[in-house]
C-alpha cells in the first residue's frame, strides 16, 4: 500500500509538471474545469495544488505504515 501511494504521488507530480508545460506551450487544453481555472488564475496555483495533493498522499502512506506496525 505504501509503495502504491508513493507511486500515485510521483505520477500526480509528473502529471502536474507535464500538463503545465503543455498548457504553457499551447499544445494541450485542460479538460478539468477546476484545474483549468486555477491555471488561468496563475500557473503557480495549479502546480501548488498538485504538490499539496502529492504531499498529502505521502503523509497518508506514512500514517498508514505507522498504524500497521
Amino acid at each position: 500500500m505504501k509503495k502504491l501511494l508513493y507511486y500515485l504521488a510521483i505520477l500526480n507530480l509528473l502529471d502536474g509538471f507535464l500538463t503545465a508545460l503543455g498548457l504553457h506551450l499551447n499544445v494541450i487544453e485542460e479538460s478539468n474545469p477546476l484545474m483549468g481555472n486555477l491555471y488561468d488564475l496563475h500557473p503557480f496555483l495549479f502546480l501548488s495544488l498538485k504538490i499539496i495533493l502529492s504531499s498529502l498522499l505521502i503523509i497518508l502512506s506514512i500514517f498508514i505504515s505507522e498504524i500497521q506496525k
